[in-house]
Parts: structure tokens; C-alpha cells; sequence
């Protein structure tokens, strides 16, 4: 199961969800290798400039340490040059979020 958002909000008949992947938001992550920041793109996606030489591989799990260390995506596209100190890493949610009917709510992250 993967996060793909944080109650910001909450009325009697409502609640409010900011997606993970929020276009503008930041979010510290990580894969069992390597720790990095990544800026939501909107529509389950982000990205994310690391160091060339960071260990990522494409389908890397990405982990969020301040949402209990839960799995918010994937790694979906690497794209690096020689001439660029840094790697452009584009991180995908597994799924289509709009085909999503049904999600969990789950208490203290």
C-alpha cells in the first residue's frame, strides 16, 4: 500500500486531502540507498535532482520518513549526462490516482 496523501483538514461532514505528489509540494524521501528531496508534479507525479552518482534504479521504491517510512512511489525514469553533476529522477505513483475509488485512512503517521 502506498501513501497517496495527508488529511489537512477535517469538518463534522468533510475532510480535506493534499495529495503527496501535490504540484509545488516537497517531500523528503528515500530508497534503501539514497535519501533526496522531491517536488511534486501533480497527478501522481515528481521529480527530483540528485547527485549522478546517487545508487537509484528505475522501480526503487521511494519511501517518505515523515509518513511512517510508507512507500509513495516509484522510481519510473532516470535521465543523466555526462556533463551534469546531477540526475533528473522522475518518481511515479504505482496506479492511476484518478481510477482510485477506494483508500484507507490511517491515523498517526
Amino acid at each position: 500500500a502506498f501513501v497517496l496523501g495527508r488529511v489537512v483538514d477535517v469538518t463534522p461532514e468533510t475532510a480535506t486531502v493534499q495529495a503527496v505528489f501535490a504540484p509545488g509540494g516537497e517531500l523528503e524521501v528515500s530508497t534503501e540507498a539514497t535519501a533526496f528531496l522531491l517536488s511534486g508534479r501533480g497527478g501522481g507525479n515528481a521529480r527530483a535532482q540528485v547527485p549522478r552518482e546517487a545508487e537509484l534504479h528505475v522501480d526503487d521504491v521511494v519511501h517518505a520518513p515523515s509518513l511512517g517510512g510508507r512507500p509513495v512511489g516509484v522510481i519510473g525514469k532516470i535521465v543523466s549526462s555526462p556533463s551534469n553533476a546531477y540526475s533528473d529522477v522522475f518518481i511515479v505513483f504505482p496506479m492511476n490516482v484518478q481510477a482510485i475509488r477506494f483508500v484507507y485512512v490511517i491515523s498517526d503517521l
